[in-house]
């Protein structure tokens, strides 16, 4: 038998209680209180990032997929509704939730509403770190491909760390920036960064700088690297768009959605594989055929914040894909 999730009490109130993207451990620990806030009259509505760790297993630590299993059985008993960031984790949230087959007395709704993409609208930490300056002037010989992330096993910085080997040893002058702190699982992978014999002379790691250095970076290079195997939104592909840099990014369902007609794509799962797409996609950046991004759609924070409070005001909203 199904287990059963939902309450069956009856609520008519208007209150709504939204529950953002907290740490999942939390939200297990408030079940309770959303239960509690439903039997009152509240509409339980959850904001789902993703749904990696229950995606791609091998990527996290063994403990992080049960945890997070937990945490989307909290939305699946103790919500009205969930939102996605994109349409693609609205979509992997309706499937999850029906492999579970809870039985429920009321329906669940999901949808999906994009976040905002202007850095400067969030308050953008500044500072430049010791050195920067003459760093950035080490990136002018040659491409500089920068790729935005924190290095982890899904972000795919292995692959592209040995197709730009390959590039390399072909005679290809062209640098790879990488921007993200260090993360789990990447032991190996961190000590071939640090102590890589290009380091700081075509291999740059910058870990912790401020979105003022950021930004300046995105200014140098002469293109972004994608080379996630899983995300929830992709904030990079707009954060280049908005530069109007070239894009290559893996061929997934959300970098699709969010990238459309204006990014080229990759797949393949070796670095010979990625060495022959960056290869082509630099051939096209230098003859001006790589996709146009600067016309890539994106939303402002206030856009995103307004259609969030438009689909929580009203469950006809054509972003609720699965109303339930």
């Amino acid at each position: 038998m199904s287990p059963i999730y939902d309450d069956p009490v009856e609520t008519h109130s208007g209150d709504i209680l939204f529950i953002p993207d907290l740490h999942f451990q939390v939200v297990k620990s408030k079940q309770q209180h959303f239960m509690a806030m439903r039997r009152k009259g509240a509409r339980v509505v959850f904001l789902v990032h993703d749904l990696l760790p229950v995606q791609f297993p091998d990527f996290f630590p063994e403990e992080a997929g049960h945890e997070f299993s937990s945490y989307l059985d909290v939305i699946a008993c103790s919500a009205d509704a969930a939102i996605g960031v994109t349409g693609t984790v609205a979509d992997c949230l309706h499937e999850w939730i029906g492999n579970r087959s809870p039985h429920r007395y009321r329906p669940l709704a999901i949808g999906w509403n994009h976040h905002g993409a202007d850095i400067e609208a969030s308050i953008p930490s500044k500072g430049l770190p010791d050195g920067f300056e003459s760093t950035l002037r080490k990136l002018s010989p040659g491409k500089t491909i920068l790729m935005v992330g924190t290095v982890e096993p899904r972000k795919g910085y292995t692959q592209a760390l040995q197709a730009i080997e390959i590039l390399w040893a072909d005679g290809h002058a062209v640098n790879l920036a990488i921007v993200g702190k260090s993360g789990w699982m990447i032991e190996e992978l961190s000590r071939r960064l640090e102590h890589h014999k290009e380091r700081n002379r075509r291999l740059f790691w910058f870990q912790g700088i401020s979105d003022e250095a950021l930004l300046r970076l995105y200014a140098e290079s002469d293109g972004v690297l994608m080379a996630s195997e899983g995300e929830g939104f992709g904030l990079p592909l707009i954060e280049a768009a908005q530069h109007g840099l070239p894009i290559l990014a893996r061929d997934i369902p959300v970098f699709r959605e969010i990238g459309g007609d204006h990014v080229s794509y990759f797949s393949g799962s070796t670095g010979a594989d990625l060495a022959l797409s960056l290869k082509q996609w630099l051939a096209d950046i230098q003859q001006g055929r790589s996709p146009d991004s600067n016309t890539m759609p994106w939303l402002s924070w206030e856009q995103s914040s307004r259609r969030l409070a438009a689909m929580l005001t009203d469950q006809e909203h054509p972003n609720w894909v699965y109303p339930g």
